[in-house]
């Protein structure tokens, strides 16, 4: 008897212990980082919006700030901001939590997601304004190519607001830091819409980026308010050189390659702003923020620099007023070769003087 308890403990224990085994090893696969392969090489910090803080919905994306377009004091420039004018932050496109939280998101349908989680962005503006969110800053490895994605969805703008402006009106994704790119008065129209810039960086350092989103641009007085609806997700970023085994690293050759158009965009740091995009004023000719102005010396003196002597800055190809006097009081029409990137940096030395930007 007592050795038949003997064996049936050993039998027991030899079960318990396989069981055991088992489930450390089902364990260990759930955490493989394998299985989560997107998610660890991840170079985007919270681009799925998965991390956010809050207790009722919608929450408080981690890694993101959240501003209105202008905090003017001033009514010419302040955006309407607070509960009563807009709703934003991270909601759950899972159906019953969706269906649970929609009055408070004014009753729209529920947007989808593009990522995994169930995680996404919202901006809704009751009334006309502008809101956005700034991301944490991102290095980008010298001498390396890199893809940026983020996914966008747009629906009720209101056309017929009093505060309505087509062409600016709409969501607007900008990439700012070292690198620039825009895409401006976005509406998909009810589609999710991938928008793509691809970056060469500086064979010199590393240097960072942050990419901003919003619905409407800017102050009251730049007249891009906008109502109704954007959702961001799966913002992304890829390291196109530093591959695995097996694929192919990118070249200048693949950048030089790439198409831009509505919704694709490219930006070199290896020349400083070429297309001029980045500047400091607010009226034409505008002032270049990425150079720095360089005077002729001789005898110890600077070569003069009012503006009596020279007229400089950067023009919009795109406006219809290119027209600069010339020294005599002609007009000088200004017209830009095919490969002009929608700007360009202009100068007149109205009188002799020596004057340049690096």
């Amino acid at each position: 008897m007592k050795r038949n308890k003997k064996i049936l403990l050993t039998v027991i224990s030899v079960i318990l212990l396989v069981a055991l085994v088992a489930s450390f090893v089902a364990c260990k696969e759930e955490v493989d980082p394998d299985d989560n392969k997107e998610v660890a090489s991840e170079l985007f910090t919270n681009g799925s919006f998965s991390g956010a803080d809050g207790t009722s919905y919608p929450l408080t994306p981690s890694n993101w700030t959240g501003a209105p377009g202008s905090t003017s004091s001033s009514d010419s420039y302040k955006t309407p901001s607070g509960s009563d004018n807009l709703i934003a932050g991270v909601i759950s496109t899972e159906d019953k939590t969706y269906r649970s939280n929609s009055k408070t998101y004014g009753g729209a349908a529920n947007p989808g997601k593009i990522g995994e989680d169930n995680n996404i962005l919202m901006i809704y503006n009751k009334v006309s304004t502008v809101y956005k969110y700034t991301s944490a800053s991102v290095s980008l490895n010298k001498s390396s190519y890199y893809k940026l994605s983020v996914w966008v969805k747009t629906i009720g703008i209101d056309k017929n607001a009093s505060d309505y402006n087509e062409g600016k009106s709409g969501a607007y994704i900008y990439v700012n830091g070292a690198a620039y790119a825009a895409f401006e008065a976005i509406d998909t129209e009810g589609e999710w819409k991938e928008y793509t810039t691809y970056i060469e960086t500086s064979d010199i350092s590393s240097q960072s980026i942050t990419v901003v989103l919003s619905l409407g641009n800017g102050s009251k007085m730049e007249n891009s308010m906008t109502k109704g609806w954007a959702f961001f997700d799966s913002v992304t970023l890829t390291n196109l050189t530093d591959v695995e085994e097996g694929e192919t690293a990118w070249t200048q050759e693949d950048f030089n390659k790439v198409e831009t158009g509505e919704t694709v965009s490219k930006y070199t740091m290896k020349l400083a702003d070429a297309d001029f995009d980045y500047t400091t004023s607010t009226s034409s000719p505008y002032t270049p923020s990425k150079y720095t102005a360089v005077k002729g010396t001789g005898n110890g003196d600077d070569a003069p620099s009012a503006s009596d002597y020279i007229t400089k800055g950067i023009l919009k190809t795109a406006e219809t007023l290119n027209v600069i006097n010339s020294a005599d009081n002609s007009e000088i029409t200004v017209t830009t070769h095919d490969g002009a990137a929608g700007r360009i940096y202009y100068q007149q030395n109205k009188k002799a003087t020596a004057y340049g930007i690096r």
